[in-house]
């Protein structure tokens, strides 16, 4: 998007207009760039962000950003800064990239590392061709093997010969 020297909402292109739900140029007249955040996230931008963007000609952040319904979501975002011949700044503009998902699936991943380490359940990870690529605490305390020792292995080197082949089948 391209914002004026002072913050109005000049130009959207249609992936922007989409996400921020401003479908066109009647519907960004009056519209700033303050009322694409929360107060908070405004008043970073206009004290902190800003100004660095003028120094250093750029800022490179993550931020929530909020639809023209009041919709927010996460957003990696650029700021580039455009100067006159004279250097006085004319213009902003910005690539925003909605990382809402991507935020999710970390969230997810970090859940999901937490249930593996801390669980006092046994957990061993396999890859396709079944060989072992990961064992939590709870699999060395059970066992007595660590990870380098099966790292590679096929969870076959764990049968103890005390069960048929339909028990470990039906394991699997």
């Amino acid at each position: 998007g391209v914002a004026g020297r002072r913050g109005g909402l000049a130009f959207s292109n249609g992936a922007g207009g989409g996400v921020l739900g401003v479908g066109g140029q009647q519907q960004m007249d009056g519209m700033q760039i303050r009322d694409m955040y929360s107060a908070v996230v405004g008043k970073q931008l206009a004290e902190d962000l800003l100004p660095l963007a003028e120094r250093q000609g750029y800022a490179n952040f993550e931020s929530r950003l909020r639809s023209k319904t009041g919709k927010a979501f996460s957003v990696s975002q650029v700021i580039v800064v455009h100067r006159d011949s004279e250097g006085n700044v004319t213009h902003y503009s910005t690539i925003a990239r909605d990382v809402s998902e991507y935020k999710r699936l970390i969230e997810h991943y970090l859940l999901s590392d937490k249930v593996f380490t801390f669980t006092g359940e046994a957990i061993m990870i396999t890859n396709s061709k079944n060989r072992l690529l990961s064992v939590n605490e709870a699999f060395t305390t059970l066992t007595g093997y660590t990870l380098a020792e099966v790292k590679g292995k096929d969870p076959k080197m764990l049968a103890a010969g005390n069960h048929g082949a339909d028990f470990y089948m039906a394991m699997w």
